[in-house]
């Protein structure tokens, strides 16, 4: 994936698309912050699955921490939706998101291994597989939406009837964010390559993507290439990722773990 810099002014936007040239479009978040946690000086893009105290919970968390970005940024940006988080809003501490997720937590809860997670939990530290995780789209959408129904507000999952194309996804995502909504993107034994942020040291580090749960807070597309970055929220962090390779890297392995997008309505 190329290198870009994602601060420079020619990627800069208000929300919605920005051609920032003729062959280069983003589509953003309106708050270009998203999800701005801040915690004895330092800022987050969003949650962070190790904040979770237990360890089952940290280990598997991803997705639960995903619902908790999204629906904490509905909450932000939609007066609607602004008893979804029942916190401070208009400053976001670790210490309250935590509390949030902890309450996500218990709607949106992956599949845990009981005797491996008791004793994980115990030690502290992995013993065995403590948590499979969430591994498809419905439970998450379920999971939120039951969360969403607990605070009186009612929200659902915007299902795509769409054949699964590349093409399609790209819509998909791009529809997701012009309604300034949050996409949940899961991906399961599809290795990616990923650029990410850490917020403790604001060094960028290269990782494999992969078995896990992240936030879509933007997408560039490059229309004479065919190439679409997609900007991601991620242990706390900004990321990014070519989803190209995502989709390509499809295989046999999506016949029973799918990979998959979702936001919310």
């Amino acid at each position: 994936m190329p290198s870009l810099d994602w601060n420079s002014d020619r990627y800069k936007n208000i929300g919605k698309d920005e051609t920032c040239n003729e062959d280069i479009v983003k589509t953003s978040l309106t708050n270009t912050d998203f999800l701005k946690i801040v915690d004895d000086g330092k800022v987050y893009y969003g949650g962070n699955q190790n904040w979770f105290q237990k360890y089952t919970q940290s280990f598997g968390g991803c997705g639960p921490t995903a619902a908790a970005n999204i629906l904490a940024y509905m909450a932000m940006t939609d007066p609607k939706f602004a008893k979804l988080y029942e916190y401070d809003l208009k400053n976001i501490t670790k210490a309250d998101f935590v509390k949030f997720m902890e309450e996500v937590y218990k709607y949106v809860t992956p599949l845990e291994v009981p005797v491996f997670s008791h004793m994980s939990d115990k030690k502290g530290k992995q013993a065995g597989i403590p948590s499979l995780g969430i591994t498809g789209l419905a439970a998450f959408a379920k999971g939120v939406e039951k969360f969403a129904k607990s605070r009186g507000i009612k929200l659902k999952a915007k299902w795509s009837g769409e054949k699964p194309t590349f093409d399609n996804a790209v819509s998909y995502i791009r529809e997701g964010l012009r309604k300034n909504r949050p996409v949940a993107l899961l991906n399961m034994f599809n290795p990616v390559s990923m650029q990410w942020a850490d917020p403790q040291t604001s060094k960028i580090k290269s990782m494999t993507y992969e078995r896990h749960w992240v936030t879509i807070t933007g997408m560039i597309e490059n229309r004479k290439t065919g190439e679409v970055t997609l900007e991601v929220s991620t242990w706390g962090g900004k990321a990014t990722l070519s989803f190209n390779e995502l989709y390509n890297n499809m295989d046999w392995n999506e016949m029973i773990f799918p990979a998959g997008i979702i936001y919310f309505e």
